[in-house]
Protein backbone atom coordinates (compact mmCIF):
# COMPACT_ATOMS: atom_id res chain seq x y z
CA UNK A 1 0.00 0.00 0.00
CA UNK A 2 3.24 2.60 0.82
CA UNK A 3 3.79 1.92 -3.00
CA UNK A 4 0.71 2.85 -4.26
CA UNK A 5 0.39 5.87 -1.86
CA UNK A 6 3.30 7.34 -3.55
CA UNK A 7 2.80 7.10 -6.69
CA UNK A 8 -0.67 8.30 -6.08
CA UNK A 9 0.75 11.69 -4.03
CA UNK A 10 3.22 12.28 -6.75
CA UNK A 11 0.54 12.10 -9.45
CA UNK A 12 -2.17 14.39 -7.30
CA UNK A 13 1.65 16.94 -6.55
CA UNK A 14 1.74 16.87 -10.45
CA UNK A 15 -1.89 17.18 -11.30
CA UNK A 16 -2.33 20.23 -8.72
CA UNK A 17 1.10 22.25 -10.01
CA UNK A 18 -0.71 21.68 -13.79
CA UNK A 19 -3.77 23.10 -12.26
CA UNK A 20 -2.53 25.98 -10.76
CA UNK A 21 -0.05 26.97 -13.71
CA UNK A 22 -1.32 26.19 -17.70
CA UNK A 23 -4.09 27.09 -18.71
CA UNK A 24 -6.61 24.81 -19.13
CA UNK A 25 -7.15 24.80 -23.11
CA UNK A 26 -3.49 23.32 -23.09
CA UNK A 27 -4.22 20.82 -20.46
CA UNK A 28 -7.48 19.35 -22.85
CA UNK A 29 -5.35 19.52 -25.81
CA UNK A 30 -4.70 15.54 -26.47
CA UNK A 31 -0.54 16.46 -27.71
CA UNK A 32 -0.70 18.62 -24.66
CA UNK A 33 2.98 16.82 -22.54
CA UNK A 34 5.03 18.28 -19.69
CA UNK A 35 8.39 16.03 -19.65
CA UNK A 36 11.98 17.09 -18.50
CA UNK A 37 12.73 17.58 -22.36
CA UNK A 38 10.09 16.67 -24.83
CA UNK A 39 7.75 19.04 -23.63
CA UNK A 40 6.01 21.20 -26.59
CA UNK A 41 8.26 24.84 -26.63
CA UNK A 42 5.79 26.56 -27.72
CA UNK A 43 3.64 25.99 -25.06
CA UNK A 44 5.91 26.48 -22.16
CA UNK A 45 6.40 30.01 -23.64
CA UNK A 46 3.30 30.44 -23.34
CA UNK A 47 2.73 29.52 -19.89
CA UNK A 48 6.00 31.71 -19.06
CA UNK A 49 4.30 34.86 -21.10
CA UNK A 50 0.79 34.93 -19.08
CA UNK A 51 2.51 32.93 -15.82
CA UNK A 52 5.45 34.62 -15.15
CA UNK A 53 8.71 32.38 -15.19
CA UNK A 54 7.02 31.14 -11.57
CA UNK A 55 4.93 29.11 -12.15
CA UNK A 56 7.72 27.27 -15.19
CA UNK A 57 10.05 26.95 -11.94
CA UNK A 58 7.01 25.12 -9.90
CA UNK A 59 6.24 22.97 -12.93
CA UNK A 60 9.63 22.13 -13.44
CA UNK A 61 10.21 21.37 -9.94
CA UNK A 62 6.57 19.06 -9.75
CA UNK A 63 8.18 17.30 -12.49
CA UNK A 64 11.46 16.56 -10.67
CA UNK A 65 9.52 15.27 -7.57
CA UNK A 66 7.03 13.19 -9.50
CA UNK A 67 9.96 11.35 -11.55
CA UNK A 68 12.01 11.12 -8.37
CA UNK A 69 9.02 9.48 -6.58
CA UNK A 70 8.47 7.10 -9.37
CA UNK A 71 11.83 5.99 -9.63
CA UNK A 72 12.27 5.05 -6.27
CA UNK A 73 8.45 3.35 -6.20
CA UNK A 74 9.88 1.40 -9.48
CA UNK A 75 13.02 0.55 -7.93
CA UNK A 76 11.14 -0.82 -4.80
CA UNK A 77 8.93 -2.82 -7.20
CA UNK A 78 11.97 -4.51 -9.24
CA UNK A 79 13.76 -5.65 -5.76
CA UNK A 80 10.48 -7.17 -4.96
CA UNK A 81 10.32 -9.36 -8.55
CA UNK A 82 7.04 -7.39 -9.16
CA UNK A 83 8.77 -5.82 -12.35
CA UNK A 84 10.80 -7.15 -14.93
CA UNK A 85 13.90 -5.35 -15.82
CA UNK A 86 14.58 -3.77 -19.49
CA UNK A 87 16.45 -6.23 -21.67
CA UNK A 88 19.66 -5.51 -23.00
CA UNK A 89 20.61 -4.56 -26.10
CA UNK A 90 21.08 -7.87 -27.15
CA UNK A 91 17.31 -8.89 -26.33
CA UNK A 92 18.57 -10.77 -22.84
CA UNK A 93 17.49 -8.91 -19.37
CA UNK A 94 20.04 -7.15 -17.48
CA UNK A 95 21.88 -8.44 -14.80
CA UNK A 96 20.47 -7.89 -11.60
CA UNK A 97 23.22 -5.64 -9.18
CA UNK A 98 23.27 -4.85 -5.47
CA UNK A 99 20.59 -2.50 -3.63
CA UNK A 100 22.62 0.68 -4.92
CA UNK A 101 21.92 -0.09 -8.34
CA UNK A 102 19.29 2.30 -9.74
CA UNK A 103 17.42 3.88 -13.38
CA UNK A 104 18.95 6.98 -13.81
CA UNK A 105 17.98 9.84 -15.88
CA UNK A 106 18.89 8.20 -18.72
CA UNK A 107 16.56 5.38 -18.03
CA UNK A 108 19.58 2.84 -18.02
CA UNK A 109 20.99 1.09 -14.78
CA UNK A 110 23.97 1.53 -13.64
CA UNK A 111 25.54 -0.81 -11.00
CA UNK A 112 26.48 1.99 -8.68
CA UNK A 113 28.10 1.21 -5.64
CA UNK A 114 29.41 4.70 -3.05
CA UNK A 115 32.99 4.40 -2.25
CA UNK A 116 33.50 2.53 1.24
CA UNK A 117 35.50 6.25 2.36
CA UNK A 118 32.62 8.35 1.46
CA UNK A 119 30.03 6.24 3.45
CA UNK A 120 32.32 5.65 6.13
CA UNK A 121 32.47 9.71 6.64
CA UNK A 122 28.92 10.64 5.30
CA UNK A 123 25.11 9.83 6.13
CA UNK A 124 22.56 9.67 3.32
CA UNK A 125 19.95 12.37 3.20
CA UNK A 126 17.82 11.45 0.30
CA UNK A 127 18.44 11.13 -3.71
CA UNK A 128 17.60 13.02 -6.52
CA UNK A 129 17.01 12.11 -10.20
CA UNK A 130 20.58 11.14 -10.68
CA UNK A 131 22.56 11.71 -7.61
CA UNK A 132 22.87 10.41 -4.05
CA UNK A 133 22.91 13.44 -1.23
CA UNK A 134 25.21 12.95 1.55
CA UNK A 135 25.80 14.74 4.48
CA UNK A 136 29.46 14.77 6.10
CA UNK A 137 29.79 14.33 9.57
CA UNK A 138 31.41 17.33 10.83
CA UNK A 139 29.28 19.68 13.01
CA UNK A 140 31.58 22.31 11.81
CA UNK A 141 30.21 23.13 8.85
CA UNK A 142 26.88 22.73 6.61
CA UNK A 143 28.12 20.13 4.41
CA UNK A 144 26.30 18.58 1.65
CA UNK A 145 28.02 16.14 -1.68
CA UNK A 146 26.24 15.25 -4.04
CA UNK A 147 27.24 11.52 -5.74
CA UNK A 148 26.03 10.53 -9.02
CA UNK A 149 24.41 7.27 -9.13
CA UNK A 150 26.82 5.79 -12.07
CA UNK A 151 29.58 3.86 -11.91
CA UNK A 152 33.22 4.24 -13.04
CA UNK A 153 33.08 8.25 -13.04
CA UNK A 154 35.78 9.91 -12.18
CA UNK A 155 35.27 13.25 -13.76
CA UNK A 156 32.55 14.85 -14.80
CA UNK A 157 33.29 15.21 -18.91
CA UNK A 158 32.64 11.26 -18.13
CA UNK A 159 29.06 11.59 -17.58
CA UNK A 160 26.76 12.06 -20.65
CA UNK A 161 25.75 14.81 -21.82
CA UNK A 162 22.16 14.26 -20.51
CA UNK A 163 23.86 13.59 -16.87
CA UNK A 164 26.24 16.29 -17.33
CA UNK A 165 23.23 18.94 -17.25
CA UNK A 166 21.32 16.70 -14.59
CA UNK A 167 24.00 17.46 -11.97
CA UNK A 168 24.79 20.87 -12.79
CA UNK A 169 20.98 21.86 -12.33
CA UNK A 170 21.40 19.58 -8.81
CA UNK A 171 24.50 21.34 -8.06
CA UNK A 172 23.12 24.80 -8.87
CA UNK A 173 20.16 24.37 -6.68
CA UNK A 174 21.45 22.58 -3.74
CA UNK A 175 23.50 25.36 -3.68
CA UNK A 176 20.86 28.19 -3.87
CA UNK A 177 18.76 25.81 -1.07
CA UNK A 178 21.89 26.01 0.95
CA UNK A 179 23.06 29.21 0.79
CA UNK A 180 20.01 30.60 0.94
CA UNK A 181 18.58 27.99 4.22
CA UNK A 182 22.04 28.23 6.25
CA UNK A 183 22.16 32.06 5.44
CA UNK A 184 26.08 31.57 4.31
CA UNK A 185 28.63 34.46 3.51
CA UNK A 186 29.57 31.95 0.71
CA UNK A 187 29.30 28.63 -0.99
CA UNK A 188 31.91 26.53 -1.80
CA UNK A 189 31.77 24.05 -4.50
CA UNK A 190 34.47 21.93 -4.87
CA UNK A 191 35.29 18.14 -6.83
CA UNK A 192 38.21 17.02 -5.92
CA UNK A 193 38.22 13.63 -6.00
CA UNK A 194 42.40 13.01 -5.13
CA UNK A 195 42.04 10.86 -2.73
CA UNK A 196 38.33 9.05 -3.32
CA UNK A 197 38.42 9.08 -7.40
CA UNK A 198 34.66 8.78 -7.22
CA UNK A 199 32.92 11.70 -8.49
CA UNK A 200 31.81 13.58 -5.92
CA UNK A 201 30.89 17.33 -5.58
CA UNK A 202 30.74 19.27 -2.39
CA UNK A 203 28.67 22.01 -1.20
CA UNK A 204 30.01 23.64 1.78
CA UNK A 205 28.15 26.60 3.53
CA UNK A 206 31.04 28.93 4.63
CA UNK A 207 30.73 31.94 7.67
CA UNK A 208 33.00 34.30 8.22
CA UNK A 209 33.31 32.89 11.82
CA UNK A 210 33.80 28.91 11.14
CA UNK A 211 36.94 27.59 11.77
CA UNK A 212 38.35 27.60 8.28
CA UNK A 213 37.49 30.93 7.15
CA UNK A 214 38.84 32.30 4.77
CA UNK A 215 40.81 29.48 3.76
CA UNK A 216 39.58 26.04 2.56
CA UNK A 217 38.02 23.56 4.98
CA UNK A 218 40.49 20.68 4.21
CA UNK A 219 43.23 19.98 6.33
CA UNK A 220 42.39 22.18 9.30
CA UNK A 221 41.61 20.69 12.60
CA UNK A 222 39.78 17.68 13.24
CA UNK A 223 35.87 16.86 12.21
CA UNK A 224 33.65 17.28 15.01
CA UNK A 225 31.00 14.57 14.68
CA UNK A 226 26.93 14.79 14.97
CA UNK A 227 25.31 14.13 18.23
CA UNK A 228 22.32 11.99 17.33
CA UNK A 229 19.81 14.71 18.50
CA UNK A 230 21.05 17.06 16.48
CA UNK A 231 22.02 14.64 13.31
CA UNK A 232 18.26 13.90 13.57
CA UNK A 233 16.82 17.45 13.37
CA UNK A 234 19.32 18.72 10.42
CA UNK A 235 18.60 15.58 8.38
CA UNK A 236 14.70 16.07 8.84
CA UNK A 237 15.36 19.85 8.05
CA UNK A 238 17.52 18.66 5.43
CA UNK A 239 15.12 16.80 3.48
CA UNK A 240 12.38 18.98 4.12
CA UNK A 241 14.02 22.16 2.69
CA UNK A 242 15.30 19.87 -0.47
CA UNK A 243 12.79 18.10 -1.24
CA UNK A 244 11.10 20.54 -3.70
CA UNK A 245 14.36 22.04 -5.38
CA UNK A 246 16.27 18.37 -6.34
CA UNK A 247 12.85 16.23 -6.39
CA UNK A 248 14.53 14.91 -3.18
CA UNK A 249 13.17 11.00 -1.96
CA UNK A 250 13.80 10.33 1.59
CA UNK A 251 16.02 7.61 3.47
CA UNK A 252 16.70 6.85 6.83
CA UNK A 253 19.52 6.35 9.09
CA UNK A 254 20.24 4.56 12.12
Amino acid sequence: MALTADSVEAAADFDAAIARNVPSRFVSDPSFEWTGSGFEQSIVQRVADGQGEPAIAELDAAVIVQLGRFSAVASRWIARGRVAEPPSAGGKPMTSGPAAERTGVEGMSDPFELDPRLAADTFLVGETPLSQVLLMNDARYPWLILVPRRADIAEPFELSEPDQAQLWRESMRLGQAMKAHFAAGKLNIAALGNQVAQLHVHHIARCHADDAWPGPVWGVGSAVPYQKTALDALMDDLRSVLRAPLGLTGATHE
